[in-house]
This record gives structure tokens, sequence and C-alpha cells, in this order.
């Protein structure tokens, strides 16, 4: 939501460079990220608040390393600028793979894939097969994502260029900055921080991200876990079922 009257805002220079991809992973823990804030919401597929607890308390074990389409989106980033640079004919600004940029908010933080040269936009860049979810505007967890990284940024543009495998095209959406919308994921945001620093689980549901972070919580041989009592009723009846007489 760009208010009228006002000038669009410059991107903030205020980031952080990681030489290692352990570095950035590590820092990453330190706040909630663009790819976080859909899963604090529940808009994402592939996270939840309980599992994003997990991981940034420090109770996940290995991480799983990067599946093959997350490889592909990566490397497909520099055909992506090239694509949106032809068809624009603006130049984009890489950062590089590891620079966090830290807004105003404590604990919230952004990786963003460009910035315009302009500073006055930022390019949030993704692959897909398929338009099924693309229907004229991005996902509502893609728009969750550039809400926040518009946030952290100072931005009120955002240019979400995707790349579709089927059939093949490129696409450029943009999305505005919505006030309202991202006061209220600051405060999402917030509350959420409080329950990381104070090692309080959020509620547990039964999706498949949060049960998957269940199963990936560290545990070593003769340690105990604190397990949610809601967790732990799941267990005991499923525990029942198995001595069930077939």
């Amino acid at each position: 939501m760009v208010v009228s009257g006002v000038e669009s805002r410059e991107v903030r220079n205020a980031f952080e460079y990681c030489s290692t991809v352990e570095e950035w992973l590590e820092a990453r823990r330190r706040g909630i990220g663009g790819s976080d804030a859909p899963g604090v919401l529940g808009l994402s597929p592939w996270k939840g608040p309980y599992s994003i607890w997990v991981d940034k308390s420090g109770r996940a074990g290995k991480r799983d390393p990067p599946n093959q389409q997350m490889r592909l989106g990566h490397k497909l980033e520099p055909v992506l600028h090239e694509l949106y640079q032809e068809e624009t004919g603006v130049e984009l600004i890489d950062h590089g793979d590891y620079a966090i940029y830290w807004g105003d908010e404590p604990n919230q933080f952004a990786t963003l894939d460009r910035v315009r040269a302009d500073g006055k936009r930022i390019v949030e860049f993704k692959t897909t097969g398929s338009d099924r979810d693309w229907r004229g505007e991005p996902p509502l967890h893609v728009v969750a994502q550039v809400q926040h990284q518009m946030s952290v940024a100072q931005v009120d543009e955002c240019d979400v260029a995707v790349l579709f495998g089927n059939p093949f095209r490129f696409e450029i959406f943009r999305v505005y900055r919505h006030d309202k919308f991202v006061a209220g994921l600051v405060k999402s945001c917030r509350r959420f921080w409080e329950l990381v620093e104070t090692g309080t689980p959020p509620e547990v549901d039964d999706s498949e991200v949060t049960a998957k972070a269940l199963r990936a919580m560290k545990s070593e041989p003769g340690t105990t876990i604190d397990l949610d009592p809601q967790v732990a009723g799941w267990i005991d009846r499923a525990k029942s079922f198995a001595q069930m007489p077939v």
C-alpha cells in the first residue's frame, strides 16, 4: 500500500554479511525471516508455528539438505535476474546469498533476492511448475513473505518475478505494501518471538509440518524431553491403538 502524497521509500542499507552458509543459517536463528513469516501466520504449506519454534529455539536436530526443487530454484536465479532486466530495462543489484537485512523491529530480518538499482523496490524470485495457485496474483503465502520483506527493507513495492515451467513463461507480479497487514504481521512476529525467548511452545496442530518438526527434535540417549500435553496425549492414544487386538 502506497500512502498518497508520500514518496516511495528507498531500501534500507543495514545488512549483515555472512561468509559461509553455516554462519548464515545460524544468523537466521536469531530472528524471523521472510520465509518464516507465512508459517508464523499459519499460511505456509511447508512451515508451521511449531516447526519454526523448534528451529529458532535450537531444539531442531540436523537440518534436511536442500531438496532438488530448492537447488534448482537457486541455480535459476541468474536466469531470472537476466529475464527481469530484459523485461523491465532496470538494473538489479545482488548483495549475495548470505546478506541479511535487519529491520527496525528486533528479531525480524529478510534475505532479499535482488534490489532494483534505483533502490525503490525489492525483487523476489520464484520458480514453479504450475500456475494453478497464481491466477492473476501471487498466492497468499508469497504475499505474506514479501509484505514482511517490505516491512524490513522499508519499501512500498515488491516485484515477484516468476518462472513457470508448464508451459515455460516468465511473469512479474507487483505487490504493494499493505500497512494494516504489516502492522498485524509485526505484532504476530513479536508475540511469536516471545515464545522462542521464553521456551514456550506454540499450540501444536496435526499438520505434517508439525509432525516432521517433532520427529526432528534433538534427543540423546538417556535424556528427557518435556512434551506438550497435547502431543503426549496423541502418543498415548497411538500406543493404545497399537495394542488393540486386530
